[in-house]
């Protein structure tokens, strides 16, 4: 995914990116040099496809207890996506202006993501998202179900099954 270095996993486990520290991965990439928006996105992916491939219906329904917080998150996370190459222009040229301001030369230690990292950072958030409230919609009432699709923009219910 990034043009930085990059551990890939396929499998779940523990990966030692430097001395006393792991990060838990599953069925995700961790970048070593992240952007904010990878961070967040790639956390909120990891938790949403963890409550619903690895834990109990019971703990599922507690997750549902708190939808409006997930899909803030969610929402919060499509927002970043959404303006993360309106910001970085914004961060490039006041740092570009400041630079001139000072008289010196602006160093290029600013990191963003390619489109195409962006899409497929969107593409995720999007697949875990969905798969997240089809499974937590067994414990969410009909008008709150669609209350949360207006929010998010997407439907939830899989048109394919029958409710």
């Amino acid at each position: 995914m990034c043009n930085r270095k990059t551990i890939r996993s396929q499998n779940p486990g523990l990966f030692r990116t430097d001395p006393g520290f792991c990060v838990l991965t599953t069925h995700i990439e961790v970048c070593l040099t992240m952007t904010y928006v990878e961070d967040i996105c790639l956390a909120l992916i990891r938790v949403l496809d963890h409550a619903v491939f690895h834990h109990e219906p019971v703990t599922l329904a507690g997750f549902a207890a708190n939808i409006d917080f997930w899909a803030d998150e969610i929402r919060h996370c499509m927002d970043c996506l959404a303006g993360d190459e309106k910001r970085f222009d914004a961060l490039s040229a006041a740092r570009l202006q400041e630079a001139e301001k000072l008289q010196i030369q602006a160093d290029s230690v600013a990191i963003t993501l390619t489109q195409q990292q962006l899409d497929r950072m969107k593409s995720r958030l999007h697949q875990s998202a969905v798969t997240f409230l089809r499974a937590c919609r067994l414990y969410i009432e009909a008008g709150k179900q669609a209350e949360l699709e207006i929010l998010l923009g997407f439907r939830i219910q899989d048109r394919r099954q029958p409710t």
